[in-house]
């Protein structure tokens, strides 16, 4: 009797009459519905924390910092290196952080007021934007200030001397001059070796390995919200221009471009200013400008790295 009845079902179930479909089998991991194109690190002001976002879209590490994290990386060996700076009742207090994977802080540096700039450099040492003082500083991992470079700025506005400075192999240093509205290449002695004027309030800058500078800038109606790529002379080869985002980004400032090894661009948007995180805070582009991909979560990215693989 049971065999009869176990042979009746089977042959419902090849008819394809049984009242429900059967379950899906679990998706397997290297399956799973993909988002995001890239692994990356962000800072979020909406949420005050540092995410890292798997591709699937699942956020797969934070790690809550009150204030404003303006840029930082994840290092080599795991670690996420950032500086912060926050205005509490007491006043400013800022500084530079390094965490392991699980949390625990092994290198801390306090900066007066505001600190807007971190690189870990090939030595060892930490690069440190001090704007209070108008000055980067390299630091080692006792806290020690090996080197400083005095700014030439043109103003006393601590929070608008720089926002991304980095050290270049050459041992030069590339600043984004945010009121000055030019990015300034200093050699180690301090002198000014170049100094490119740009239509806005430079943020995000790096050096590309074809020798030219990949450029983010803000500044509001009228000027910045622009990617510009500039070769040695300081002449634009791509620009990025605010007619060239997608509808609904809510474009405001361009917080950093990243320059991927197969030419395309990722540019952070930043969605505060009263925008509330409503836009697009990333998007990747060819050098053609097609919208490759987008990042529409609620969030105010303040700086942004792609993380490979």
């Amino acid at each position: 009797m049971q065999k009869t009845a176990t042979s009746a079902l089977l042959a419902i179930l090849s008819l394809g009459l049984f009242a429900g479909p059967l379950p899906a089998a679990p998706a397997a991991p290297d399956t799973l519905p993909t988002r995001h194109p890239h692994r990356f690190l962000i800072s979020d002001s909406l949420s005050q924390k540092l995410l890292i976002f798997e591709r699937d879209g699942s956020v797969s590490w934070e790690y809550p910092q009150p204030g404003s994290v303006y840029d930082g990386a994840q290092l080599p060996d795991g670690n996420v290196l950032y500086c912060w700076f926050r205005i509490g009742t007491t006043g400013p207090t800022a500084g530079v952080r390094e965490i392991t994977p699980d949390k625990r802080i092994v290198f801390e540096f306090s900066v007066a007021q505001e600190c807007h700039s971190v690189q870990r450099l090939s030595d060892g040492l930490t690069l440190i934007e001090d704007p209070s003082n108008r000055r980067l500083i390299e630091v080692d991992r006792q806290g020690r200030i090996v080197r400083e470079l005095k700014l030439q700025i043109g103003h006393r506005e601590v929070h608008h001397v720089a926002r991304q400075c980095r050290k270049l192999p050459d041992g030069n240093y590339l600043v984004a001059q945010e009121f000055d509205q030019a990015v300034v290449e200093y050699a180690p002695d301090g002198s000014v070796r170049r100094r490119f004027p740009i239509d806005g309030r430079p943020f995000g800058v790096s050096r590309l390995p074809n020798g030219h500078t990949l450029i983010g800038t803000g500044g509001g109606p009228g000027i910045g919200r622009t990617v510009v790529e500039i070769d040695s002379h300081g002449n634009p080869v791509w620009t990025f221009e605010p007619a060239d985002f997608p509808a609904g980004t809510n474009l405001d400032w361009v917080l950093g471009a990243h320059r991927l090894a197969n030419g395309h661009t990722v540019i952070a948007n930043f969605l505060g200013h009263g925008k509330g995180g409503q836009g697009l805070s990333l998007l990747e582009v060819t050098p053609s400008k097609e919208v490759v991909w987008t990042f529409g979560e609620k969030r105010i990215v303040l700086f942004m790295q792609i993380l490979e693989p």
